[in-house]
């Protein structure tokens, strides 16, 4: 029923239904002062998060690490992840990566 609605939609209309989702994921640094122990690889690093404050959108904090950001967003290519921007948001250092399905 749902197939044939979605068909009746493209052929009626010209219209297709699609949907898309943010990755959200938080860049953390080591750290030599004191800060939470979290274990990477078997190893028991102190871990911070990489920037702070509350700017969103912020090309400036990006900026130290778009080579990074460059990484990312060719490895999502390389498995059919349209990646359509990559930027800071509210949070201790939260980047969002909003994709769209790919087909």
């Amino acid at each position: 029923m749902c197939r044939e609605n979605l068909d009746r939609l493209q052929k009626f209309h010209g219209l297709e239904v699609l949907t898309a989702v943010e990755y959200e994921f938080t860049t953390l640094a080591k750290q030599e002062a004191p800060g939470p122990l979290v274990a990477v690889n078997g190893a028991e690093n102190r871990w911070a998060p990489a920037f702070s404050g509350v700017e969103i959108f912020s090309m400036l904090k990006l900026a130290p690490h778009m080579g990074f950001c460059a990484t990312v967003e060719d490895g999502m290519r390389r498995v059919g992840v349209d990646v359509l921007a990559i930027h800071t948001e509210y949070g201790t250092s939260t980047r969002a990566s909003p994709r769209r399905e790919s087909d």
